[in-house]
């Protein structure tokens, strides 16, 4: 028995089999041909951070033929926080840790969305915060350190030359050339990337930062080297690549305590911390001089009913 697949014609708007192509239509509505924002207004727009923010808005269809429960509204820009289905008239509040652009989406249902109106800027007004900069050195130094440590622990590990690193903002990235010396075999040149990523969340009394390693490895032989060994390097370097993740994971979890420790034991972290001052952000950024990294500590908010945590965005109809 055979079984006889149609060919699948992918076209604009649709998909469907060669001879009976269906187009699936996507509504490109312009919400702003259907609805005006009559009001939106967010105050104050330079706000420090943690202080309170409030949105106002007013939304009304342009004629009384539009169909208002055919659409939905979308308000973005709170930070990471996006509120679905807002009311067409209402409010929101909260207390930004992060500059972000305002603004209100629409779409009738099924269709892609559409900004309504102006987007808002916010922008913190980080005056009276404090920026803390550091070579990346201190993590280099932890790295290192329990480069040797594993070393010592297996001694067929070895390195074949220093290490490098890359940054993003909210990342380093390590690449860490190795050997493995195999008794009977060839020697395995062992490439290990490293990278540690900064997590940074707010609440309500608080903000925590956890840092967050993980690894990839990648075990080469020489083609001479594979054929002397009759084809057997593959599955020599398959079964490194399945040993190695577990050697390095608890030397993950000792560079991850031990990079946090010693950053919050430097002095002006720690006088930062103990001033009562909280914790606004963490980025990593390279300049020509070498890769470094700031901390950024503003005054604590003073108590607010206002919301902090994720979700604690309140919404007025």
């Amino acid at each position: 028995m055979k079984i006889k697949i149609p060919d699948i014609a992918v076209g604009r708007g649709g998909i469907g089999d060669a001879g009976n192509r269906v187009h699936i239509p996507i509504d490109r509505t312009n919400i702003n041909d259907f609805f005006q924002l009559d009001r939106f207004e967010v105050a104050p727009l330079d706000p420090e951070p943690f202080d309170t923010v409030r949105i106002e808005w007013a939304i009304s269809p342009l004629s009384a033929s539009v169909d208002v429960s055919d659409f939905t509204f979308d308000l973005l820009g709170l930070g990471n926080e996006a509120r679905e289905n807002i009311p067409l008239t209402g409010s929101a509040i909260y207390r930004p840790v992060m500059s972000s652009g305002v603004r209100i989406n629409g779409r009738r249902s099924g269709g892609a969305r559409s900004p309504l109106g102006d987007i808002k800027l916010v922008q913190l007004n980080k005056s009276n915060c404090l920026r803390l900069e550091f070579p990346t050195e201190i993590f280099d130094s932890v790295l290192s350190d329990e480069l040797d440590a594993l070393q010592a622990d297996f001694p067929e590990l070895r390195q074949r030359g220093a290490f490098e690193s890359v940054v993003g903002s909210d990342f380093i990235q390590y690449r860490i050339p190795l050997k493995l010396v195999i008794d009977g075999f060839f020697d395995a040149d062992l490439n290990v990337e490293i990278r540690a990523r900064v997590l940074l969340a707010h609440f309500e009394d608080r903000a925590e930062m956890d840092l967050v390693l993980s690894q990839s490895s990648d075990a080469i032989f020489s083609t001479a080297e594979d054929i002397f060994s009759f084809g057997q390097t593959g599955k020599v370097e398959k079964l490194i690549e399945r040993i190695v993740p577990l050697l390095l994971r608890p030397k993950l979890r000792d560079i991850e305590r031990s990079a946090l420790a010693m950053l919050f034991e430097i002095p002006s972290v720690r006088q930062a911390r103990e001033s009562g001052m909280r914790l606004l952000n963490f980025e990593f950024f390279s300049l020509p001089a070498g890769d470094s990294f700031a901390i950024t500590f503003c005054p604590a908010p003073e108590t607010s009913d206002t919301p902090l945590n994720p979700g604690g965005v309140v919404v007025d109809s």
